[in-house]
């Protein structure tokens, strides 16, 4: 109908003749509409669009002097004629409806109403259905950790899953839900295999329902009652239902064997390491290296990353082995994926540094305005002196002078600091944002307070004035709630602003990958991930180096500036790093030890700078996130200089490290000890004491000590008055060295530290320990 309108309302149709020498197809088609609109199923939108083409047709009819049937004729008069009541009908009640606008803006009011509660009920349904979702999932892996007992005994069924037919079909069925776009699915599939290698699992394991709210006590319970009935359904056996509900045991670590791989999951009834091979027998190793490959963006490449870390946790050597020999075949492709999203992720960060620069900038532009004013003040101060007193009363009143300058100059600096923190306010993480804000709002309240002018009984003395805004009475008190509530937005603002963008944060999962496929000291993985001896080759030894460098912002020019650029956010990407470049020379890989140390970067003096330089203001609010970045930061040197037979990587960490200073920061390190405040939430086993960071610098030192007679000489303590001698009698008494020969018959020496435990041993216990003990 749309085209016949079209066609007949056209400037071709008004030229065209070709409708007179047609009339009776005229006349059909005008009956055809007709009948059309008399049909049942006609929409509202259709029906329209049937009755304008009738009104077209019927109009070129009359101006174009076509004969009509005299009955159609009148049955088009008598449609237009129903038409027209019934926009007379509509068009009285569209004008009674501007006389019910209020009621009309009301009940949409309270449409959204409605939609705001139904998405409420549908939080609340969440809320109340996390528990059974995650004991559902729960069974899920419980079933794929023994799916035979599905089966009866003897059976085609029952062989299969046995010998892990089931486990390898849905291994293999994931890549082929990727071919057919059903990537929610495959992320599922991924995550539950994950899971079957979880140790912390959700249910299952020992509660501590005293340390639970009631709602989470209620949570729990719920979910393992369904968790129980689910059991009891899938497997139709008791024996098997109570097998698996009865897992109310902690981890258990299998006798003779140490490390993550040797815990038991309970409800596998196997060792981690053994739940690993088992899944590597069925094929999931070539599945992460082929989601990888195949899928470099996106959810899939990281659950497939996450995958491969819960394969490799504790440094399995099975799985490193399947790992390197497939990555043989085809490691271009897969290193170059990872090589391709550290650039992306240093782009990113550089990026976001140059915003952050050009905030910096600001901020010390308001500074320099600032102090200009207050030198611009005393300036007219000291020549209205000058003019108004005699010489010697100038000289009598220099001291007063000066203290009213250093007023007005402190007063100045207050006022633009609550300007700047109220524009810009600084970082604060998620632990203490709260009491920073109101110290803030404390703070501006006070400003406000004092501003207002002087109270009954008080004097503006001379330097004192209502700086511009101030104000007294509700009017200040008002301004002040503002500006508050400004400021508590901005903060928030900014902390969004310091999150890592996903292109960066997917770096961890990336770089703790690469830490596992390198652990223990596997050799061959080192070197591979160094020298692929491919056509493209890529050094992502070199590479995590240059995002060390680029995400602690040396790429500015700036090594003394590193607080700038470290914060809570990002500060567990930057240990990750470390932790990834030490595994990749400890053992010792020698070429990796020398990419690391000779790289044309700035790697190596950022991680000095990460010992010697103050992490501020990070430091003064999260003093464990910069200990273990030292501590950190101190065992990469080490692992740089492990093994050495000659002094090039010793003399290039020297290089740009004063002995003096390194010494100095060990002794901090152990007096912090004392001044130090815990803060009894965290787990003090998984937080690095100053004291043993010291111990680690200290450690450090004496290495280097061997190769710079000035370090040798300042770690000789001169006494024990001191509190700095002190420190180092204490790490010189707790330090330790033996000699090992090595399997190519070197002779190195080790340096450790000994507990203060140890203190307490007797003489018996240690003959006895160095006498009859067979590993120690």
């Amino acid at each position: 109908m749309n085209i016949i309108t079209m066609f007949f309302d056209s400037p071709f149709s008004d030229q065209s003749t070709t409708v007179q020498t047609r009339q009776p197809v005229f006349v059909r088609l005008l009956q055809g509409a007709f009948r059309v609109s008399h049909c049942d199923w006609l929409t509202g939108s259709q029906k329209y669009n049937v009755e304008q083409c009738i009104k077209t047709l019927s109009e070129i009819a009359k101006n174009r002097g076509i004969a009509i049937p005299v009955d159609l004729d009148s049955q088009v008069n008598t449609l237009f004629s129903q038409t027209s009541m019934v926009r007379k009908h509509g068009r009285v009640w569209l004008m009674g409806k501007t006389r019910r606008d209020s009621q009309l803006n009301q009940t949409s009011r309270d449409y959204r109403g409605i939609i705001e509660g139904l998405q409420d009920i549908v939080t609340l349904l969440e809320e109340q259905l996390r528990p059974l979702v995650q004991a559902e999932l729960s069974v899920l892996v419980d079933v794929l950790h023994r799916p035979e007992d599905l089966f009866e005994e003897d059976t085609d069924a029952r062989h299969k899953c046995e010998s892990g037919g089931f486990i390898s079909r849905l291994i293999k069925h994931t890549e082929r839900l990727l071919e057919e776009k059903e990537e929610l699915l495959c992320v599922k599939v991924l995550q539950t295999l994950k899971e079957m290698m979880t140790i912390d699992i959700e249910f299952g394991e020992k509660v501590n329902l005293e340390g639970l709210s009631r709602k989470e006590c209620d949570d729990y319970q719920r979910g393992e009652k369904l968790r129980q009935e689910l059991l009891a359904r899938y497997y139709k056996k008791k024996e098997r239902c109570s097998i698996q509900v009865n897992l109310t045991h902690p981890p258990k670590v299998k006798t003779g064997e140490h490390g993550p791989g040797s815990v038991v999951l309970g409800r596998a009834n196997m060792t981690l390491a053994e739940v690993q091979c088992h899944l590597d027998q069925q094929g999931a190793s070539d599945l992460v290296v082929d989601l990888i490959i195949n899928n470099s963006c996106g959810k899939v490449f990281l659950e497939a990353v996450e995958l491969g870390i819960a394969l490799l946790e504790g440094g399995n050597p099975v799985i490193q082995n399947s790992l390197y020999n497939r990555l043989i075949i085809n490691s271009e492709k897969f290193f170059g994926v990872f090589h391709d999203k550290m650039r992306e992720a240093q782009s990113e960060i550089k990026a976001t540094v140059t915003v952050s620069t050009e905030d910096i900038k600001a901020k010390r532009d308001e500074k320099d305005k600032a102090i200009k004013s207050a030198e611009e003040k005393a300036a007219a101060i000291r020549k209205e002196r000058k003019t108004g007193a005699a010489g010697g009363l100038h000289e009598a009143l220099t001291d007063e002078l000066t203290a009213m300058l250093d007023n007005a100059a402190m007063s100045t600096k207050k006022a633009v600091n609550i300007v700047r923190n109220s524009s810009r306010p600084v970082p604060v993480d998620s632990n203490t944002e709260d009491e920073s804000s109101r110290k803030d709002s404390q703070g501006l309240s006070a400003t406000d307070d004092q501003g207002s002018g002087p109270g009954p009984g008080q004097s503006s003395g001379p330097g004192q004035s209502s700086g511009p805004g101030q104000s007294s009475g509700g009017a200040g008190q008002s301004q002040g709630s503002i500006d508050n509530l400004l400021t508590l937005h901005q903060h928030q603002h900014k902390k969004d602003e310091k999150k890592m963008s996903p292109d960066v944060s997917i770096m961890q999962q990336i770089l703790r990958f690469l830490q596992l496929l390198c652990e223990n000291h596997n050799r061959e993985l080192q070197n591979h991930l160094r020298n692929q001896s491919n056509k493209n080759n890529y050094n992502l030894v070199c590479e995590t180096l240059q995002f060390l460098d680029c995400i602690c912002g040396s790429t500015t020019g700036g090594l003394g500036l590193l607080g700038l650029y470290i914060n809570e956010f990002n500060v567990t990407l930057i240990n990750q790093s470390l932790e990834s470049l030490t595994e990749y020379c400890q053992g010792p890989c020698h070429d990796n030890q020398n990419s690391i140390a000779m790289h044309e970067s700035n790697g190596i003096d950022i991680i000095i700078a990460l010992i010697m330089n103050d992490i501020t203001p990070l430091s003064k609010y999260r003093l464990d996130l910069v200990l273990e970045l030292m501590n950190n930061a101190s065992k990469l040197l080490l692992a740089i200089m492990e093994s050495r037979h000659d002094s090039e990587n010793a003399e290039r960490i020297l290089y740009n490290m004063h002995p003096k200073t390194l010494v100095d920061v060990c002794k901090q390190a152990y007096h912090q000890e004392d001044y130090s405040d815990p803060d009894p939430d965290q787990d003090r086993d998984n937080v690095a004491s100053p004291k043993d960071v010291g111990h680690n610098i200290y450690i450090l030192a004496h290495q280097l000590a061997q190769h710079n007679r000035e370090m040798a000489a300042i770690l000789r303590p001169v006494s024990t008055e001191t509190p700095m001698d002190q420190a180092l009698a204490y790490y010189a008494k707790h330090t330790a060295q033996i000699e090992i020969v090595r399997s190519d018959r070197t002779l190195e020496q080790i340096v450790f530290p000994i507990p203060e435990i140890c203190e307490y041993l007797t003489t018996e216990t240690k003959n006895r320990v160095f006498l009859f003990s067979r590993t120690r």
